[in-house]
C-alpha cells in the first residue's frame, strides 16, 4: 500500500509540474483560449450521450498535434485520469437497476451487471476523460501563467486569480 501511495504522489507531482510549464509565445490569445477551455470542458462534462465527449477528445488530440504541445505529458495525464475515473465508476454496472447483461454467482450472492449500468459507466468515463483532455490541452498550449492571465481577462474575481497565481509552485515528492 505504501508503494502505491508513493507512486500516486510521484505521479501527482509530475502532473502538476507538467501543467506548470512556461509558454513564451502562446499560439492563441489567453483570454479567448481560457474561455474556449471552459466552454469545451463544460460541454464534455455535461454531455448526455457518447458523441460529444468523443468529438471533444478528438478536438483535443488535433489541437495537441497542431500546436506541438508536449503530447507525451498529455497522454500520461489523460491515462492517469482514465485510471481514476474507471476506479470511481466500477460500482455503476452493479448498482444500477436494469436488464441484467451478466450474472456472476458467488457463494453468498449473485452479482448482476446491468446494461444500463455499463452504459452509465462508459459515458461517465468518456465525459471525465474528454473534459480533462480538452482542459489539459488548453493549459499545455498556454502554460499556467498565461492561463491565469486569461482568467484575469475574463474578469474572474481577483481573489481567485491570486490563489491560482500562488499555486504556480514546482512540486517535488521525495520519500
Amino acid at each position: 500500500m505504501e508503494k502505491l501511495t508513493q507512486r500516486f504522489l510521484e505521479g501527482l507531482a509530475e502532473t502538476i509540474n507538467t501543467l506548470n510549464r512556461e509558454v513564451v509565445n502562446p499560439p492563441f490569445n489567453p483570454t479567448i483560449t481560457v474561455l474556449s477551455a471552459l466552454i469545451f470542458t463544460s460541454l464534455a462534462a455535461f454531455a448526455l450521450d457518447f458523441k460529444i465527449p468523443l468529438l471533444i477528445l478528438t478536438i483535443s488530440i488535433v489541437l495537441m498535434v497542431l500546436t506541438q504541445a508536449p503530447i507525451y505529458s498529455w497522454i500520461r495525464i489523460i491515462l492517469f485520469i482514465f485510471f481514476w475515473a474507471t476506479i470511481v465508476s466500477i460500482p455503476l454496472p452493479f448498482i444500477t437497476p436494469g436488464k441484467p447483461l451478466i450474472e456472476l454467482s458467488i457463494p453468498l450472492t449473485t452479482l448482476k451487471i446491468s446494461f444500463e449500468g455499463l452504459d452509465l459507466m462508459i459515458n461517465f468515463i468518456a465525459r471525465v476523460v474528454s473534459a480533462a483532455a480538452i482542459f489539459t490541452t488548453f493549459i499545455l498550449m498556454l502554460g499556467w501563467r498565461k492561463t491565469v492571465e486569461g482568467l484575469e481577462g475574463l474578469k474572474i474575481p481577483r481573489e481567485i486569480v491570486l490563489f491560482l497565481m500562488l499555486s504556480i509552485i514546482p512540486v517535488s515528492y521525495t520519500h
